[in-house]
């Protein structure tokens, strides 16, 4: 069975924030990219929220030229 190498980014904020940032990672697995979010969340000592996000495959381009990333609940 082939295992699907993904591309990861988290994106993440502060509660009341609700844009946050972008964080692009260089895991290729879903729990790398678990491990990374959980890192950057004690930064925010309870108060901050997270999202884990991959690169569809494959990495084709919309008409605008950027990549389409879904998020990973959707894996």
């Amino acid at each position: 069975m082939k295992t699907k190498i993904r591309k990861f980014r988290i994106i993440i904020g502060e509660k009341g924030n609700e844009q946050g940032h972008i964080v692009p990672l260089s895991t290729r697995t879903i729990y790398g990219a678990k491990r990374s979010l959980t890192q950057e969340l004690r930064n925010y000592n309870g108060d901050g929220w997270g999202k884990i996000q991959y690169l569809r495959q494959p990495a084709n381009t919309s008409q605008s030229g950027q990549n389409e990333w879904d998020d990973a609940a959707n894996l």
